[in-house]
């Protein structure tokens, strides 16, 4: 007896050693964490981002917005990678409600100017700062479902066999109760009972595993919610009352999710013994249907929960992109009762994710037309502006020197590929994503947009007329049209709708030196068989290329050399 004793009391002590050392090491991990928190903020994320995993998650958050940034602007802008440098969130909740708030430019100004109290606060307070990211660490970050997939998409519960997993329970417990009167038989039907309990426990929760994995994050989120009780802060009560609120609600989901599905990632003494305790009693399982009856039963709480703790979250990383980037401002947008005109203007405005970026200005009131040679500088300048005006109206920060235009809807044409999936050809593809544009053109609000190379994919006439004409009707309307375009007819025959502008080089013996600085005007430079000539084509090439060039010019016509 007093082996058994002795026995039970070092099982007792190491795990009390395990449950200390867990503590130890949880401590200097959360120190850890606050030091890397304090090194990551102010700099441009380094996180990984898988595009795809993503593609699915905007359209969750806009219901109540009509202004979108669609899947053809965000892909020609390659705003992924403007997510990317802004990404310092810490959960998954965070990380979705970031990459949302950047596909809704906001087009109203008590929203913009609550979202920069917000990162002016976080700013200006490290400890609220670091508390907040820490909790939202213990959040965590899921790979695959994402919080938006089950909050707003009707789902079937996955059908579990609740009587299946009862009989393999009490065969367990009556195994272990055998093997005091039937040792032998007692060991068999053990054995038997744990390794059928055991394979059939983990196949029936692979059909539930994303909704386990969501409920889990779900408590970890309403344990977080229930330590920012500790804040004082006036500037978070708005947000963090409702909170709080909705969360004490959701006590039984709480302790029903907590007790039985755990952390799953925390790695603590307690959770890794729930986890023996689940796998031979299957009690996760058999109260699964509960679990999720209290979630559907409180499942506007849960979103408010989740959407307030993903906006504050959102704000702390704008805070951080804001002071990463080399210099910023905040916009300043021109009210309809102020001013009707369509406008912009933009000083010193640079491309966040260019290294050593050429700032460039620009200010109008009615539509532009860019000319230049190739890679001047074009697509790039129309990039930067269009960027700067998403940024404008999505965080009130704009990498320029000053920002100044009214609320648009912003839309691009740019960067078109032939569409297999549809059957459409380069040209199909291109009409149909100017078309969208016209389309838009119709809303109250005004749009803004961004064309690179209108009708590139079509022959020189046809291009030049429906060109015309396309970019005509969008000046007459409620439109700032950016277009760059090669074809400089246009400069003549849109001259009284499109200011000038454009991007030249100069050319040096066997060199082309680009300064990308944007100048007022047209361009009259050429550079395609310049290009081609400094990446080494054969000379015979390049020269009677140079010489129908000329031909052309003098004559109108093209002749053989």
């Amino acid at each position: 007896m007093n082996f058994e004793i002795q026995l039970i009391g070092l099982a007792l002590g190491i795990y009390l050693f395990i449950v200390l050392q867990f503590l130890y090491f949880q401590r200097k991990n959360r120190n850890e964490l606050k030091q890397q928190l304090k090194k990551e903020w102010g700099n441009f994320s380094e996180k990984e981002f898988d595009h795809f995993a993503f593609q699915q998650r905007i359209h969750n958050y806009q219901t109540s917005y009509s202004a979108i940034i669609d899947d053809i602007t965000w892909n020609d802008l390659d705003m992924d990678s403007i997510f990317r440098q802004m990404n310092q969130t810490q959960s998954s909740i965070g990380e979705e409600y970031l990459y949302n708030l950047l596909h809704i430019p906001i087009t109203d100004l008590k929203i913009l100017q609550e979202r920069e109290h917000l990162i002016t606060f976080f700013t200006e307070h490290e400890k609220e700062r670091l508390s907040f990211q820490i909790l939202a660490k213990q959040i965590g970050k899921q790979k695959k479902e994402t919080f938006s997939d089950f909050l707003y998409y009707t789902k079937e519960l996955p059908k579990l066999n609740i009587v299946k997993h009862l009989i393999s329970a009490f065969f367990l417990i009556g195994s272990i109760f055998l093997l005091f009167f039937y040792p032998v038989w007692g060991i068999f039907a053990f054995i038997f009972a744990l390794i059928y309990g055991i394979s059939f426990y983990y196949k029936e929760k692979a059909k539930a595993a994303n909704y386990i994995a969501f409920f889990t994050q779900t408590v970890y989120l309403l344990k977080a919610i229930d330590q920012l009780k500790e804040f004082r802060a006036a500037e978070l009560k708005p947000y963090l009352d409702p909170m709080i609120h909705a969360q004490e609600k959701l006590v039984l989901f709480k302790r029903l999710s907590s007790v039985l599905l755990g952390s799953g990632t925390s790695g603590s003494p307690i959770d890794i013994l729930l986890d023996y305790i689940r796998m031979l009693t299957h009690i996760d399982l058999i109260l699964f249907g509960k679990i999720a009856a209290q979630f559907e039963t409180y499942k506007s709480d849960i979103t408010l929960c989740i959407e307030q703790f993903g906006f504050l979250e959102s704000m702390i990383a704008a805070a951080s992109y804001r002071k990463a980037l080399p210099n910023y401002c905040q916009p300043q947008f021109l009210l309809k009762e102020k001013s009707n005109m369509l406008s912009f203007t933009l000083t010193k405005g640079y491309h966040p994710c260019i290294k050593k970026p050429v700032d460039n200005s620009i200010s109008v009131k009615k539509s532009v037309l860019l000319t230049g040679s190739n890679a001047s500088g074009k697509s790039t300048f129309l990039k930067m502006a269009a960027i700067a005006a998403i940024l404008a109206q999505t965080i009130n920060t704009v990498p320029a020197a000053k920002y100044q235009a009214p609320f648009y809807q912003i839309y691009s044409s740019m960067a078109i590929r032939d569409n297999l999936s549809d059957h459409d050809s380069y040209y199909m593809a291109e009409i149909k994503s100017l078309k969208r544009i016209l389309d838009a053109k119709k809303d109250r609000i005004p749009v803004l947009c961004f064309i690179d190379e209108v009708l590139r994919g079509t022959n020189t006439v046809e291009r030049i007329a429906a060109s015309t004409e396309i970019l005509k009707n969008l000046s007459k309307q409620q439109v700032l049209c950016f277009a760059a375009t090669h074809d400089v007819e246009l400069t003549k025959l849109l001259d009284s709708e499109y200011e000038n502008y454009y991007f030249s080089e100069q050319i040096q013996k066997e060199d082309i030196l680009f300064d990308y600085k944007l100048k007022k005007g047209t361009s009259t430079s050429r550079n395609a068989i310049r290009l081609i000539q400094q990446i080494g084509y054969d000379k015979k090439i390049v020269n009677n290329a140079l010489l129908r060039v000329d031909l052309f010019l003098k004559t109108g016509n093209w002749k053989e050399i």
